[in-house]
C-alpha cells in the first residue's frame, strides 16, 4: 500500500494552484493514478488534507505568495561530487517582493508538533540561497537547477493539514538566515555527512544495505511465522502496532500512516503517562534508588505540560509512584548498564519483518539482562493471572531474553512487570531460561497476534464498540455510530 500520503497531497494541491484544476477534479486524477493501492482512510484523509491546506489559516497580513512547485536546492561541487541541500514540504513565494516562504506540512495540527531548530535551519538556508530544481530522472540522481533568482525575504512555517492551522517558525533576511544556520544547521548537516554508528528502526525497512547490516540482530522464527510464507515486502511493527491490529485492523492501518488522533487519551492514560515520566526523570541520573522526597506529595500538582496532574489525579498518582520506593530496581546493589525507553530493533528474515521495541528500563545485575515493563491501573482485576502469556508486549520480551538477543548471562535473565496500583504495588517476574513453558505460550501468542497482521493485504475495519472512542475514526466510514450501527 501506498505509505506516504502527504506526496498525494502535495500533487493534489499543486494541480489546484498551479494547473488551476478543481479541488474535486484534481483529488481524482491523482488518487486514480496513485501508484499504489491506498486504504479508504488514506483516501479519506488525503481529501481532507488538501482542502485543509487551500483554506489554512495564514495570517492575513502576512504578505501574498504564489505557489512554486519546484523545490528550492543550494548546491556545489567539490572533490567531484554534488552536494544538494534542501527541504521537503511545500513552497511559496512573491516575486516582486523577493519573499520566499517554505512550509513543513503536519499530519495534525501545527500546534501539536515542533520542528526543531536544525530542520528549520537547513529549510530556511535551501529558501535563502538555492534555486528552482527539477528533480533528476532517478531520486538519487543530481537536480537540474534552473537559475538563480533574488531573495531579500525568508519565511519558515508549518501547517497543520487536519485543521489547517499555521505557525510561523523563523523569518529574516539572508544574511539572519545564514547566522541562524551556522547556529543551529551547520553542525547537523556535518553530521550527517560524516555518519556513525547504525541505529536501526523503523527506517530499516527503505535501507539498502539491510542485507549486509548487522545492527538490526538477525532472528528469523521470532515471530513464529514461517519463512516462504510471507509477502516479499518488508514491513516493520512493534507489540503496539499488533494490539492495535487485534483490535481493529484499519485502526492499525490509520496509527502506523500517521492519521491524526483525536482524544487518544483519557485521564487514566494521561496519569499513567504522567506517571512514566516521574519515573523516567528520576532514573535517568545517577543509580541511586529512589526516595520518599523524589515523589510528589499527595497534596501537590506535579508533571510537565499535557502531564500536569491536579487533584483527584495528582494525589492519586502520587500514592502510585509511592509504591515503587520497594521496587525499585536501583535498591539492587548490582545492577549496571541501565537504559532508559532504548529503541531496539530485530530483523525476523522468516518473516521478513523488522521487529521494534522500547523497553521501559534494560539493566544487568550481575551480568544478566533485566527487562523491565511498569504499568499503572487502578482495576484491581488488571494484571493477574499470567500477564506475560496475554499480553503481546510482554510476551516479545520474553521471547527475544529466550533467543539471547540481548546478550549477557542467559540463567539470570529475566522480564521484570511492576504494576502500580494506588493502594498497592506488584512485582511480577519471569525468567525464561528457568520456565520454559511460560516461554512457548508467550511464542504462542506473538503467532496468534503477528500471523494475521503479516498475512493482511487490505486491513478491513473491524466495528465494535470501542470505534465509539477510537481516536481514528474520522478516517473510518465503518465505524459504529452512537446509535451502535454501521454502514459496513
Amino acid at each position: 500500500m501506498e505509505d506516504f500520503v502527504l506526496g498525494l497531497v502535495v500533487a493534489a494541491v499543486r494541480l489546484v494552484e498551479c494547473d488551476g484544476i478543481s479541488t474535486d477534479a484534481a483529488l481524482r486524477r491523482v488518487l486514480d493514478q496513485a501508484q499504489r493501492p491506498l486504504h479508504r482512510a488514506q483516501q479519506r484523509y488525503v481529501r481532507h488534507a488538501v482542502r485543509s491546506w487551500l483554506l489554512r489559516d495564514r495570517p492575513k497580513e502576512a504578505p501574498p505568495v504564489i505557489p512554486q512547485p519546484l523545490p528550492w536546492v543550494a548546491a556545489r561541487k567539490q572533490d567531484g561530487r554534488q552536494w544538494e541541500l534542501t527541504a521537503w514540504g511545500m513552497q511559496d513565494h512573491n516575486p516582486g517582493r523577493r519573499l520566499r516562504e517554505f512550509s513543513f506540512l503536519a499530519y495534525g495540527s501545527a500546534n501539536d508538533r515542533d520542528v526543531e531548530a536544525a530542520r528549520v535551519a537547513i529549510a530556511a538556508y535551501a529558501a535563502a540561497f538555492g534555486e528552482p530544481a527539477e528533480q533528476g530522472e532517478k531520486p538519487y540522481h543530481a537536480y537540474q537547477l534552473c537559475g538563480a533568482e533574488q531573495v531579500d525575504h525568508v519565511r519558515i512555517a508549518l501547517t497543520g493539514l487536519h485543521d489547517g492551522s499555521y505557525r510561523l517558525l523563523f523569518e529574516g533576511t539572508p544574511e539572519q538566515v545564514r547566522a541562524y544556520y551556522d547556529e543551529h544547521g551547520r553542525d547537523r548537516v556535518a553530521e550527517l555527512i560524516r555518519g556513525g554508528p547504525a541505529t536501526p528502526g523503523k527506517n530499516c525497512t527503505d535501507c539498502r544495505r539491510l542485507t549486509t547490516c548487522d545492527a538490526p540482530r538477525k532472528l528469523p522464527g521470532l515471530l513464529g511465522i514461517p519463512g516462504g510464507r510471507t509477502p516479499r515486502s518488508l514491513r516493520h511493527v512493534s507489540a503496539s502496532d499488533l494490539r492495535y491490529y487485534n483490535r481493529c485492523p484499519t485502526q492499525y492501518l490509520a496509527y502506523s500512516q500517521n492519521l491524526p488522533r483525536t482524544g487518544e487519551y483519557s485521564p487514566e492514560n494521561l496519569l499513567g503517562k504522567a506517571v512514566h515520566a516521574h519515573l523516567e526523570t528520576n532514573h535517568g541520573g545517577v543509580i541511586a534508588p529512589c526516595a520518599a522526597h523524589d515523589m510528589p506529595w499527595a497534596d501537590s500538582e506535579w508533571g510537565e505540560g499535557p502531564l500536569r496532574m491536579t487533584g483527584e489525579w495528582a494525589r492519586t498518582g502520587s500514592r502510585m509512584l509511592a509504591q515503587h520506593l520497594d521496587m525499585c530496581p536501583f535498591n539492587n546493589e548490582d545492577v549496571s548498564d541501565v537504559q532508559i525507553e532504548r529503541g531496539l530493533a530485530f530483523h525476523d528474515t522468516a518473516a521478513n519483518v523488522i521487529v521494534l521495541a522500547r523497553p521501559d528500563m534494560l539493566y544487568r545485575d550481575n551480568g544478566s539482562p533485566v527487562w523491565r515493563e511498569i504499568k499503572t491501573t487502578q482495576r484491581a482485576d488488571a494484571y493477574r493471572g499470567d500477564p506475560f502469556t496475554y499480553d503481546p508486549q510482554l510476551a516479545l520480551a520474553v521471547v527475544l531474553l529466550a533467543e539471547g538477543a540481548l546478550g549477557g548471562d542467559p540463567r539470570g535473565a529475566r522480564v521484570e512487570l511492576e504494576v502500580l496500583r494506588p493502594d498497592s504495588g506488584d512485582p511480577l517476574v519471569i525468567e525464561p531460561f528457568h520456565e520454559p513453558e511460560r516461554v512457548e505460550k508467550a511464542r504462542r501468542l506473538l503467532y496468534t497476534y503477528a500471523e494475521p497482521w503479516r498475512s493482511d493485504e487490505v486491513f478491513t475495519p473491524r466495528p465494535g464498540l470501542h470505534c465509539r472512542t477510537c481516536p481514528v475514526s474520522e478516517w473510518c466510514g465503518s465505524a459504529l455510530k452512537e446509535a451502535g450501527t454501521g454502514d459496513c
